[in-house]
């Protein structure tokens, strides 16, 4: 029994929408890999690697910004992050900060020691959009930025 011209005809454009859907969600989890086209209509996101020998049990994230004068001001915008980051391990988290304007991201860490540390992690931002990755070390931290 030889199978109908229609059934064949549906049985290829089948398969050939499947290719082409299949090859637009590569093709657009690519782009978005290379560009990062959706990083900056998110809330800003901040990826935490503590690599240094000592908990951290404390990171504050803030916003600062520019008065009148042009002189920088920390702001009412800050956010308590209170849950211990272990030696090794690394956490994301996404501040609820407010912004008018112009202004930057900051975190001030306390480490289980009592050693503070205050760092820039997005030295730019107008719509408090994108990420950022900081890794901390036991000297020194760096920061990776990718905010809007």
């Amino acid at each position: 029994m030889k199978p109908t011209r229609n059934k064949v005809a549906i049985w290829v454009s089948s398969l050939m929408i499947g290719m082409i859907l299949f090859g637009a969600i590569i093709g657009i989890n690519a782009l978005n890999k290379s560009l990062d086209i959706f990083n900056m209509f998110r809330s800003f996101t901040l990826t935490i690697h503590n690599e240094s020998d000592h908990e951290l049990v404390t990171v504050q994230a803030g916003v600062l910004a520019s008065d009148e004068k042009g002189n920088i001001i920390e702001t009412d915008s800050k956010q308590l992050y209170d849950d211990p980051i272990a030696s090794g391990s690394k956490k994301k988290i996404t501040p609820e900060l407010n912004l008018t304007g112009e202004g930057g991201i900051y975190i001030t860490y306390t480490d289980s020691t009592g050693f503070t540390r205050t760092t820039s992690v997005c030295s730019y931002t107008e719509s408090l959009s994108g990420s950022s990755t900081i890794t901390i070390y036991n000297d020194d931290a760096k920061v990776e930025e990718n905010c809007y």
